[in-house]
């Protein structure tokens, strides 16, 4: 087999890695944004205190949101390191998958939070 037939190929694995790490970089920004979100929402529940009259259920979903983030951010460092076609690499491939099955959940924790409110 010459290299020209080998070439487009090993360029589109390129391509794919290269759209992977950018989605992840971009996964990794939106959760940074939404961490920096909760936690402001977790500091007016603190300062407003025990008097909201759902004080104890946001707190329980701002914290394990809160770690939920930690934990994706993890993973997501860790999916940035690694290199290849996801679709050969079952491991990486898991990975992705939870993590998208995790950032969803996020998003589920975020808008159960936005109903209950937290005034700032």
């Amino acid at each position: 087999m010459s290299e020209e037939g080998a070439s487009p190929n090993k360029e589109s694995v390129v391509k794919k890695s290269a759209y992977s790490q950018k989605k992840t970089v971009a996964e990794g920004l939106l959760d940074v944004g939404l961490l920096v979100a909760n936690s402001s929402q977790l500091k007016a529940l603190l300062d407003r205190g025990s008097s909201h009259s759902y004080y104890y259920a946001l707190l329980v979903l701002l914290i394990l949101s809160i770690i939920v983030q930690v934990v994706v951010g993890f993973l997501l460092l860790f999916l940035g390191t690694t290199e290849g076609d996801l679709e050969k690499d079952r491991r990486s491939n898991l990975m992705n998958n939870v993590v998208v099955a995790l950032i969803f959940g996020i998003v589920v924790l975020n808008i159960v939070i936005g109903v209950f409110g937290v005034s700032m």
